[in-house]
């Protein structure tokens, strides 16, 4: 054994302990998988948003973990930034028509049943509320989940075992700032009671998890190359019971607390074939993935009896989606081995089936407003030579929310996304390094939406339950004046701070260095 493959041996045994080590270290920490990937793509090497099809590195345990086998082994890592400037207008209201008026908590239904859940006065939310009990103003659109710059740790791992029949991969991208963040709003009249306002639906607190892929492939034979990969889904039970010794002392009272973490795996597939010498085929499939957390609690009171209800939250929620990729080498170097001069056209489609979207309380849209299926087309360029890399994609998500024009204020827009980038190979002390960066654009295309009220054009065709809640219904009473008709209830009286309608568009920044140890 020449000198040269001992120290190769001893990278392999060093760096399979540090991927043993390091998978083990991850997979016990609540990360997942998936809304910071699809966005930000392939952050190393030349994956690009294109990483289905081109740039193998440790990012293909996600995309396309078939792609493991192309990639030189290796440790990676990067720092990654992004930035969102997300902006939610709501469009504004004429005069107090729509108002619910302040002698609503004295008020109930025709048939002396109470209004549930009983609305917030409009003036309180617009101007605070004064008193023995001070609440300051909350007014439409007053609270904005956007704005935000993250920083992002990358750890990428890639090795080869059981004499290089098998490659094995790992990705990660860790938020610098906490380690993961989950926030949920309503996205309908019920944010009234929270903050009030609208929030990006498929950003926000989307963009503030760590996530992690581990994925395994091989070559079945010379042209074919089969994959499998692992993310994460996490579900957290929490049973909190509290007693309440004076109900009207709600700062007063004792909380206990259990908390359950269980863990599965959606698993992924990816499919790599070389029809030709210039041309090549991908293939993927991506499950369902999400973080849920179930949230019991049970109220004793100081009388003996006992009251429990739960609800359920599902966060960073991914459907299924199927992709098919192909590249075409324009150019290709006289030894494959070199890589000189090599000119790539690449492209992709995904098909993603959000139809079973299920929002942060676990709700699925109704059936007028469901959500769609959308086909995500993407195109890139790569170039190598004398060591450097580049590439430079373009992709279109389009959105899958319809038109809110009733109850619900889901949030998002079609978007465009340009990333560009650049590495270079280099050997110093007898070690390969690859060294690189880029940059990249995402433009939210401005939406406007508008509710649709009863005697518009199409009102009729919707169910009532999808239309903007009355909340002070046409039939309510007054009970302080011995059940007379209730002020200003005719007409529409809402709270919803999507109504009468909203605008929406923005920018994200993203861009980062990645260093790789090749072995």
């Amino acid at each position: 054994m020449t000198m040269r493959d001992e120290r190769y041996c001893r990278r392999q045994v060093l760096f399979s302990s540090a991927f043993l080590g390091l998978s083990i270290l991850l997979l016990s920490t609540p990360t997942r998988a998936g809304p910071l990937f699809e966005l930000t793509g392939g952050n190393q090497g030349l994956g690009g948003f294109n990483a289905r099809i081109a740039g193998a590195s440790s990012a293909s345990a996600y995309f396309n973990p078939a792609l493991l086998p192309f990639a030189e082994p290796g440790l990676e890592l990067g720092i990654f930034t992004l930035n969102d400037q997300i902006s939610i207008d709501v469009l504004r209201r004429t005069g107090r028509r729509y108002d619910v008026p302040e002698g609503v908590r004295l008020y109930s239904r025709g048939d002396n049943s109470p209004l549930s859940p009983t609305p917030l006065p409009t003036a309180w939310l617009q101007e605070g509320v004064q008193g023995n009990y001070e609440r300051d103003p909350r007014p439409r659109q007053g609270v904005n989940s956007s704005d935000n710059t993250r920083v992002y740790q990358i750890v990428g791992l890639v090795n080869r075992v059981f004499d290089q029949q098998l490659a094995i991969g790992l990705h990660a991208m860790i938020p610098l700032a906490g380690f993961t963040a989950a926030s949920a709003f309503y996205n309908d009249e019920k944010e009234q009671f929270f903050s009030n306002s609208l929030h990006a639906e498929l950003y926000s607190d989307r963009l503030a998890a760590a996530e992690l892929a581990f994925g395994l492939a091989g070559r079945v034979y010379e042209k074919l190359s089969i994959g499998m990969s692992f993310t994460l889904n996490l579900k957290n039970e929490a049973v909190t019971p509290v007693y309440v010794s004076d109900a009207g002392r709600l700062y007063d009272t004792y909380i206990d607390s259990r908390i359950d973490v269980t863990t599965a795996v959606s698993p992924h597939f990816g499919l790599v074939f070389d029809a030709h010498e210039r041309v090549r085929l991908t293939a993927t499939v991506h499950t369902p993935q999400s973080m849920e957390i179930d949230t019991d609690f049970s109220y004793l009171l100081n009388n003996g009896q006992e009251q429990q209800s739960g609800i359920s939250f599902v966060h960073g929620f991914l459907p299924w989606s199927a992709a098919l990729g192909a590249s075409y080498d324009v150019l290709v170097p006289s030894t494959p081995e070199t890589r000189e001069n090599q000119l790539s056209l690449v492209g992709s489609l995904i098909l993603a089936d959000w139809t079973d979207y299920r929002d942060r309380h676990g709700a699925k849209a109704s059936a007028k407003y469901e959500w769609a299926k959308t086909f995500t087309p993407s195109l890139g360029v790569r170039h190598s030579y004398a060591g450097f890399g580049t590439f430079l994609d373009m992709v279109y998500v389009p959105t899958p929310v319809p038109r809110q024009t009733g109850r619900t204020n889901y949030v998002d827009n079609d978007r465009m996304g340009f990333v560009g980038g650049v590495t270079y190979c280099f050997n110093l002390l007898n070690t390969d390094f690859r060294a690189g960066l880029q940059l990249q654009l995402h433009r939210l295309f401005r939406r406007i939406q508008r509710k649709l009220e009863a005697g518009d054009p199409g009102y009729t065709k919707n169910e009532p339950e999808q239309m903007v809640v009355d909340e002070v219904p046409d039939d309510a009473i007054d009970n302080a004046n011995l059940g007379a008709a209730a002020e200003g209830r005719e007409g529409l009286q809402t709270n919803n701070p999507g109504w009468p309608g909203f605008s929406s568009e923005g920018y994200l920044f993203g861009g980062g260095v990645h260093f790789a140890f090749l072995f």
